[in-house]
This record gives C-alpha cells, sequence and structure tokens, in this order.
C-alpha cells in the first residue's frame, strides 16, 4: 500500500502530572546495546511533537506557540514561525503541541489543553521549501486538538471536547471545510453508556485511506476514510470491550489512567500486516497496586476481525519516581523508534517478532524527558519536553539528533507490565545485565470481549490526573 508522508505520534499531555511510582531499588543502565551519544542537540522551548520533511534532512518541531525548522545534518534552527496569529483576537496562540506534514503541507494543531478563551484551531503552512515554511491559513474550531494527522489537502483532528462523541473530525485545508466526523457512537451507539473519558478520541494516524484511531481503554480502530462524509469502522484492535467498560465507575480517575487499555497511539509497520501501540499509564496511589509504566505491544492484523498481540516491549525503569511510560513511536522498515519521556529513546529490530532487538538506547533523565522519536535519512531524532532533574532542577526542551544504530544489539526486554499476573517474565535493566527472558507465545485475541490474554489490571495514575479530564475536554453532558 502507498504510505503517506505523514509521521504519526500521539500524547496524552503529563505536562501537569507529577507521576507516582512505588517501585524503588530500580536502576538505569544500558546493556550490550549500542549506547547512543547525539550528535547534535538544539535548544528549542515548547518543543513536544516533531516530525520530517519530505527531503529526509530538515525537522519541524512544534513549539506552543508556532513552529521551528531545524537542519538535522548540520543542528542549525533555519527557521522559525513563533507567535502565530498574534494580531488576532484572542491571539497569538499557545499549547499547540502537535504537527503533521503530507507532500509539502504542514498543520499545526491546537490547542492540547482544549477549549478555553484562548484560540483553538489548525495553522496550515505551505513546507515545500522546509526553509521557509509560509502560513497559509488558519481554520478555527470549537474543540480543543489533542492530536491530527494530514493526508494530501485532508487534515483530520481530535475533538475530545465535543460531548458525548469525542469525535474525529475531517477538514479541507485549502478552505477550511469540515468534511466529514467519526465517532465510536457511529459504531455502535451502545458507546453512549461507557463514560466519555474511557473511550475518549486520543491520536490518529492515516495510512492510504484508513485511520489508526487510538480510543483510549476503547483500543485501536481501523476507520475507512476514503469518503470522509462517510467514514466508516471496520476492525478494532484490543482494549477493553463495550460491556465491561459501561461497568466501569463514571468519573474514575484512576481508572482513566491505569491499565488495562490505554491505547495512546498505534502505528502501522510500512509494508507488514502489523500495528505497534504506545501504551501510556502512570501510578494510582488509590488502587495499591504498582502500575507503572506501560510499554507497547504489536499486533497481527493479517485477520483484521481478529487481531493477535503478538508480542510486547517492556518500557524502562528508573530508580526514582518519574515517568517512563510509552509515548510517541515511528517505523522505518522493520525498526521501531520509540520515547519513553524520562526513560529515554530507544531503537528496536522488529524484523523477528520471537526475538527483537534493541539496537540502540539513549537514556539521561537528568538532561532529557523524550515526547517522540521519529527517523530521519541518516538517524533520527528525539523531542525532549524539558523537565527536572533528580534533584528538582529544571532542564530545557531541545531537538536531539541520532546517528542510525548498528545491525547487531542485545535481546530485548519483552512480557508483561508490572501490575499483571506474568510480571516476573519482565528483565529489569540493572548495572550488571542479566540475560532477558523471551516472549511467552500470546494466543489469538477476538474483539467479542476486547481482553488481551496475559494482561491483568495495570494500575497507573498520576498526581493531579483531575487535570488529564480537564485537558482532553471541559466537561460532559452525557
Amino acid at each position: 500500500m502507498t504510505r503517506t508522508a505523514a509521521t504519526r505520534r500521539a500524547v496524552l499531555s503529563a505536562l501537569g502530572i507529577a507521576a507516582t511510582s512505588s517501585v524503588t531499588g530500580i536502576a538505569a543502565a544500558t546493556t550490550s546495546q549500542q549506547a547512543l551519544e547525539p550528535t547534535h542537540t538544539v535548544e528549542t522551548p515548547g518543543a513536544q511533537e516533531a516530525i520530517v520533511a519530505g527531503d529526509g534532512v530538515h525537522a519541524f518541531v512544534a513549539v506552543g506557540d508556532g513552529i521551528v525548522t531545524v537542519d538535522t545534518e548540520t543542528g542549525e534552527v533555519v527557521a522559525r514561525r513563533r507567535e502565530l496569529l498574534a494580531d488576532r483576537e484572542g491571539g497569538p496562540i499557545s499549547g499547540y503541541a502537535d504537527c503533521v506534514c503530507d507532500d509539502g503541507m504542514l498543520a499545526l494543531a491546537g490547542r492540547i489543553n482544549g477549549p478555553s478563551e484562548a484560540r483553538n484551531g489548525i495553522v496550515v503552512f505551505d513546507v515545500s521549501d522546509p526553509t521557509e515554511p509560509r502560513q497559509q491559513r488558519f481554520i478555527p474550531t470549537e474543540h480543543g486538538i489533542h492530536n491530527a494527522a494530514i493526508a494530501g489537502t485532508t487534515v483530520y483532528a481530535t475533538a475530545a471536547g465535543i460531548t458525548p462523541g469525542s469525535p474525529i473530525i475531517a477538514y479541507d485545508a485549502t478552505d477550511g471545510s469540515e468534511l466529514g466526523h467519526w465517532s465510536l457512537l457511529d459504531a455502535d451507539d451502545g458507546w453512549r453508556d461507557v463514560w466519555q473519558f474511557y473511550r475518549i478520541s486520543h491520536d490518529i494516524y492515516v495510512d492510504d485511506d484508513t485511520l489508526y484511531l487510538s480510543q483510549w481503554d476503547a483500543g485501536t480502530w481501523l476507520v475507512d476514510a476514503s469518503d470522509p462524509a462517510a467514514m466508516r469502522a471496520e476492525a478494532k484492535i484490543g482494549g477493553l470491550s463495550r460491556a465491561e467498560l459501561a461497568e466501569r465507575e463514571r468519573g474514575n480517575t484512576a481508572s482513566y489512567i491505569e491499565m488495562p487499555g490505554n491505547h495512546h497511539v498505534a502505528v502501522p509497520h510500512p509494508d507488514r500486516p502489523l500495528v505497534a501501540v504506545g501504551h501510556e499509564a502512570f501510578e494510582a496511589e488509590s488502587t495499591g497496586i504498582t502500575g507503572s509504566p506501560a510499554g507497547i505491544t504489536i499486533w497481527d492484523i493479517s485477520e483484521p476481525a481478529t487481531p493477535r498481540r503478538v508480542q510486547s516491549l517492556a518500557p524502562p525503569r528508573l530508580d526514582d519516581d518519574r515517568r517512563t511510560t510509552a509515548h510517541n513511536l515511528s517505523w522505518r522498515g522493520d525498526r521501531l523508534y520509540t520515547s519513553f519521556y524520562y526513560g529515554g529513546a530507544r531503537v528496536y529490530d522488529l524484523a523477528d517478532l520471537e526475538s527483537p532487538t534493541l539496537l540502540g538506547a539513549y537514556q539521561r533523565p537528568d538532561t532529557a524527558q523524550f515526547w517522540t522519536a521519529v527517523p530521519v535519512e541518516d538517524g533520527f531524532i528525539a523531542a525532549s519536553i524539558g523537565g527536572q532533574t533528580a534533584g528538582g532542577e529544571s532542564f530545557p526542551a531541545q531537538l536531539f539528533v541520532f546517528p542510525e544504530p548498528d545491525e547487531e544489539g542485545s535481546p530485548a526486554e519483552t512480557g508483561a507490565w508490572p501490575g499483571n499476573p506474568d510480571a516476573e517474565t519482565n528483565q529489569v535493566v540493572t548495572a550488571t545485565p542479566e540475560p532477558t527472558a523471551t516472549a511467552t507465545e500470546t494466543p489469538a485475541v477476538t474483539e467479542t470481549s476486547g481482553n488481551q490474554p496475559g494482561f491483568g489490571v495495570l494500575a497507573g495514575l498520576a498526581g493531579g490526573a483531575v487535570g488529564l479530564v480537564r485537558l482532553l475536554g471541559e466537561g460532559e453532558d452525557e
């Protein structure tokens, strides 16, 4: 299938969250895989999402009030477009965390925090010359935008603040008109019985005419968008069933943040019938269960009606309470480029799903907290959103440029995650590396139940989780 140039990510914004963890005494270290060192680090204040231009060299970084362009070969900022819409009421924009690009068109979308007095919408740029982005138009919206995707001149945006559906909406980037929308209620109105935040529209990836929609605890949905005015569901990957989620207590923020579920981002393999799903989980002190960090699952969708979870990549862990749960990821061939907040950036080789290898890793929790990792022509980039050291001192947001790891690596940590019945199958990275356990065989998964075999309850809640509900939408009128 022909693949669009849109590079995807996702974000459950944890910027305002002080994640807590009861896991202690686990040291951060590297094993025999390549310990990566950046060729360039570029200060990019406000950095969150980063994508790569069609030339494979220039990177665009969403920085809240605009974008910056970085030449990844020289490590130089070659263009800045900041304080956008400063001349309009409610401007300049702020909190714009996501940017997507396809065939010389870039869309910067926000605000990530949802509806407010500030402007929400999509800023469209002509980036046919990456060093001279030219703003084309602004598409105002009545909803905040957490994440977006673009294919040709169609921009898809999450609209989590719209109740009761929490839809995704398609816009024509050339004139700003609305082309269509889709939500779980279109697939089955019975989803109305599920609290909106358990089925929130969190992220979008577009591949040809298929949307991969991360619907949090409701799993990943494949939607045919060949006609944006008549989008329809084709398959569901993982997550919990409608019946299971309907039994959950509404307004239970701990259940919202903790596993199971937590489909944060889903990205299809470029050539194989595989989808990588990044999960994001935080500790919920009220549950008394060690449930974070969460990792990445790999799904075989060769038979879309019965997707199978075929591998799980365990997240790194630190000996303090800073978050190392999975965040955004990207494919290039069989290599998976991943980010884990303070847990660093990692590159895996998944050519052999039964024996995945970790090719390279960079983990410096006192200097980097990674939001995303994306391949470029001669390596990959990883955007660090800044953060705090173990001692509480702040460090700045930066774009890191890394060389491509070598072919040789070490066995990847696989298996379940903390809080799962078979969590002992994980191997923890320590100063003295231990042999890595191989993944156990996973039985087929059907979507009649929505259960993921081998996965129990992963309790993950961050302090200030009430802010997350506000983050994805203000109120619910169901």
